[in-house]
């Protein structure tokens, strides 16, 4: 996960499983969820109508998953798209630690998501998995999203997945019930805003608001619970939906 310390240690290296903090049914869900919606989109983007690349069969697009932690979501995706290549980047030794243990991505950088230590117009995809809300200042956030665009190749793919805190009652839940449930969140996050994602330098190309499910969800009750998820995501009701996908591009006429 991103960097939240001064001392060039994260809070993350204190938890013992971060993939156990979540209950593994709903963790397995949720991913396959995200994992499904990053990959469409890069489709579109790689494989479709507004293909930006020649990309072939035996060609791979590179990206970068930012606070990677655990790598649960570059195993996914690399399993699932055998047109992807990933590289991950986290402020925790200990997550990164996990996820090299899951021998998928390529090369693995202990930094913070707001100095990306590699060169411009590297990537053709990044992906930040609820990550951004974890870094320490908005000027951080800031700094994130052009630091993004800098190693972006023109035409490249930023695919954001966060908390959608349009719904109060999701606010009120990610800033005082589940820091005391979950060692992930400890309440005092900065949640973010749409208005920096229409502000970036970026095009926003798509939003996707999605799931109802709660993350305390007893296995028993998966069966019911993902059938109203999934009826409640595809009605007008979806936009207060726990999750929001951004999807942006790096478009040199915005920049110009």
């Amino acid at each position: 996960m991103p960097d939240n310390t001064d001392d060039g240690q994260s809070n993350f290296d204190d938890i013992e499983n971060y993939d156990e903090e979540i209950p593994i049914h709903v963790a397995e869900y949720l991913n396959k969820i995200k994992t499904g919606k990053s990959i469409a989109a890069l489709h579109q983007f790689f494989k479709g109508q507004h293909n930006y690349f020649a990309v072939d069969a035996s060609q791979k697009v590179l990206g970068i998953d930012l606070g990677c932690g655990t790598g649960e979501h570059i195993y996914s995706m690399e399993s699932q798209a055998d047109f992807v290549a990933m590289d991950g980047l986290d402020f925790s030794r200990k997550q990164l630690m996990h996820a090299m243990n899951k021998k998928r991505g390529n090369q693995y950088y202990q930094a913070s998501m707001s100095a990306i230590p590699v060169k411009a117009n590297h990537y053709d995809f990044a992906c930040a998995i609820n990550s951004i809300h974890h870094l320490p200042s908005l000027e951080s956030q800031q700094q994130t999203f052009d630091e993004v665009y800098r190693v972006l190749k023109p035409g490249g793919v930023f695919i954001i997945h966060e908390i959608n805190t349009i719904n109060p009652i999701i606010k009120f839940y990610m800033k005082y019930v589940f820091p005391r449930i979950r060692n992930i969140d400890d309440g005092s996050e900065i949640w973010l805003s749409p208005k920096l994602v229409k502000q970036s330098k970026f095009e926003l190309s798509k939003t996707d608001y999605f799931t109802f499910l709660p993350d305390f969800t007893p296995k028993f009750l998966m069966g019911f619970a993902v059938f109203m998820d999934r009826l409640f995501s595809r009605s007008v009701l979806s936009i207060f939906g726990a999750h929001v996908m951004y999807v942006l591009t790096k478009t040199a006429a915005k920049n110009e």
